[in-house]
Order: C-alpha cells, then sequence, then structure tokens
C-alpha cells in the first residue's frame, strides 16, 4: 500500500504542504494542561476550548493473518502506506462535563505486483488479449473522510485518584465499507474453491483498502489516572466498543506513563491494545501466500494461496511512545511513535504521528 505513480508523489507533496499549514496554523495548551492532554481523567476546566490539529503517517511490509496471527510478509512484495490528518476540539463545558469532536481526512494505499493466476478461454486468442484479461492488480487507493467521532466525558472523582466516564460515537462518512478480496459473497473457503475459476479475474478485485471499518459503533471508557507535585503521571482507560451490521465487538485497553521534566518538557511512554471479544460475521474472502516470497511469476492457478475468511474483528498490540513541548504559553506540538507489535487481522504498521494543539477561553 504505498504510492510509486507520479500522481501519488504529487499528492504526497499536496498533502504534507497542507500539513505543514495546520501545524502553523493551529497552536495548543498551556503548562497547566500538559498533562490533561495526555490523561483524559483531567477534564478542561470550563470554558476552555482546545483546537487540535495532528498528521498521522502509518506504513507497513508485513501483517498478522486474520486466521491465526502469524506474521507474514505482504505477498507480491506488497506495501501499505495512510496519512491521515485530524481537525477537532474539546470544550470545557462545566467542571464535571466536557465535550469532544474530532474528523480525520484520510489517504489509504495499497500496492503489489501484478500477476496471472487463471487464465479465461476469451484470453487465448492473441498474446496481447491473454494478458488484457488475465492480469490481476491488487493495487488500491481510497481517499476522503474517515469516522467522525463525538464524545462526552464525566468526572466522577478527582482525589486520590482522578476518574471520568467517557460516552463515545464513532459514525462512518459515506466511504466503501472493507470486503474480501474477491467481494463479500463468498463467504466461506469451499465456495471460494469451488466458484475460483470465475472469483479470480481483474474484474473481481475488492479488498478491504478503506478508510474506516464501515460501521457504528457506541464505546463506554472509563478513564483513571494519577499525578504527582514532581510532574510523574500514570493513566489507565478500558472500554467496550459495540460496533453494529454484524461486526464483532472489541475491548480497548490503554497504559501511559509520563513525567514532566520542564514546565515546556514532558515525556511519555506506554501500551494499548484491542481484542476481539465477541466475533463478527464474515465479509468475504481473502488470499494469503503459502510462500509470501515467491515473485508473481511463480503463481499459477490457485497454488501458493492459502483462502481465509476474513472479518472486522481484529486483535493488536501497540507501544506508543512521545514527546511534548510547549513553545508558546498557549501552545503543546506533540511528536509520537507508536509500532504494532503482535495482532491479528492487522498491518504489521509503524506509525509517525505530529499534533499541535491550541487552548482558548470562551470568556
Amino acid at each position: 500500500m504505498t504510492f510509486k505513480s507520479s500522481y501519488s508523489h504529487l499528492l504526497l507533496a499536496y498533502l504534507s504542504h497542507l500539513s505543514l499549514i495546520i501545524s502553523t496554523a493551529l497552536l495548543m495548551m498551556s503548562s497547566v494542561m500538559m498533562s490533561s492532554a495526555l490523561a483524559n481523567p483531567w477534564l478542561l476546566p470550563p470554558d476552555t476550548v482546545v483546537i487540535s490539529g495532528r498528521y498521522d503517517y502509518a506504513y507497513a511490509n508485513q501483517e498478522f493473518l486474520a486466521n491465526d496471527g502469524s506474521l507474514t510478509p505482504f505477498s507480491l512484495n506488497g506495501e501499505y502506506q495512510s496519512s491521515s490528518y485530524t481537525l477537532g476540539a474539546r470544550i470545557g463545558i462545566s467542571d464535571y462535563i466536557e465535550v469532544e469532536a474530532s474528523l480525520p481526512f484520510k489517504t489509504v494505499s495499497y500496492e503489489a505486483d501484478p500477476l496471472i493466476l487463471l487464465a479465461t478461454d476469451e484470453g487465448m486468442g492473441t498474446t496481447f488479449d491473454f494478458y488484457q484479461d488475465n492480469i490481476i492488480n491488487f493495487n488500491q487507493t481510497s481517499m476522503g473522510l474517515g469516522d467522525l467521532i463525538l464524545a462526552a466525558r464525566f468526572k466522577t472523582s478527582s482525589y486520590p485518584i482522578a476518574s471520568s466516564l467517557e460516552l463515545r460515537i464513532m459514525a462512518p462518512t459515506g466511504y466503501n465499507a472493507p470486503e474480501g478480496t474477491f467481494g463479500t459473497d463468498p463467504n466461506t473457503v469451499d465456495d471460494f474453491v469451488d466458484q475460483a475459476g470465475e472469483l479470480v479475474n481483474p474484474s473481481n478485485i475488492s479488498d478491504d483498502v478503506t478508510l474506516g471499518d464501515g460501521v457504528f459503533s457506541f464505546q463506554p471508557i472509563l478513564h483513571l489516572g494519577y499525578g504527582t507535585a514532581s510532574g510523574f503521571f500514570v493513566r489507565g482507560s478500558g472500554g467496550i466498543q459495540f460496533r453494529n451490521q454484524g461486526a464483532g465487538d472489541l475491548f480497548t485497553g490503554e497504559l501511559k506513563l509520563g513525567q514532566l521534566f520542564t514546565s515546556w518538557f514532558l515525556a511519555y511512554a506506554g501500551i494499548y491494545t484491542e481484542k476481539t471479544l465477541i466475533e463478527g460475521r464474515p465479509i468475504g474472502v481473502s488470499v494469503a501466500a503459502e510462500d509470501a516470497s515467491l515473485p508473481a511469476s511463480e503463481y499459477s492457478g490457485l497454488n501458493n494461496l492459502k483462502p481465509i475468511v476474513v472479518n472486522l474483528d481484529r486483535d493488536q498490540f501497540m507501544l506508543p511512545v512521545g514527546l511534548l513541548f510547549r513553545p508558546l504559553p498557549t501552545v503543546d506540538i506533540v511528536f509520537s511513535y507508536a509500532p504494532v507489535l503482535s495482532g491479528r487481522n492487522v498491518a504489521k504498521s509503524h506509525t509517525i504521528s505530529v499534533g499541535v494543539n491550541v487552548v482558548s477561553m470562551l470568556k
């Protein structure tokens, strides 16, 4: 999933310039709120508004398979790449309530070597017709708005342990929902093998390169946090993401430790995990390579292919680390890196993020 065409390079250059514009236009929080930015149990003071902008870049050339979570390279020299620009706002309503909204603009792409698997009768006439009818190209690119997130947080305690309850809604914005490599039907391996002659053709490639899960979700999350006068803080959170349209429900959990070293510098590290609680419906059949190192010329028919039933379920374990700077009294800039260390039905991605936020008062 990467850009190699001239159009894609121009697009990435444009988006990079846009990221710089966003970063210079948006400014972020005071030193009082540096811990709050990373530890959600501390809500914003009343009549406080924080406007945020964040750029995320992710890259992967390996994946954890959907069936057993085994790590394998993307077949056919496949590469995944994504960029997202997220704008958001947090507003302190009272001492006990704050609300938040965010919306990303995303570009997600996948690129791999083309190949010929099954020849059609129509394609055997001439060499040109043969390649015209039988070359399968797995390259996919999606661009547009991702999932809209709306959230409200309610303070439940402040001392000695700060805590808050968050209610979060995530809604797709009309992008194409993910499917199996050859569509949503069939959704069993046996049916795929029986219908391979009809399914495996260039016009039937769907894949799952989309901007999100394509389902609505509701997620209650409990945040707990503790901070000291020396600037150390620890934060933990856990919640269940309930998803509709037959998608499996997920548990999400996070633990973060941080230290404020000066009035303008903070470092943190933590863990983040997602775990499927209830298995969801199949969205089709995907194919993985028995030997992902083989070139396209070594594929023939269904040899070296391993059909896998896929759904929207996933497991993942990430290790985010980051730095927060305060160049101005009302500005925070956050740099972070979050690799996926293990999982199932996810890419082994490496995500680099830059976030800028500005705080202001309504009154």
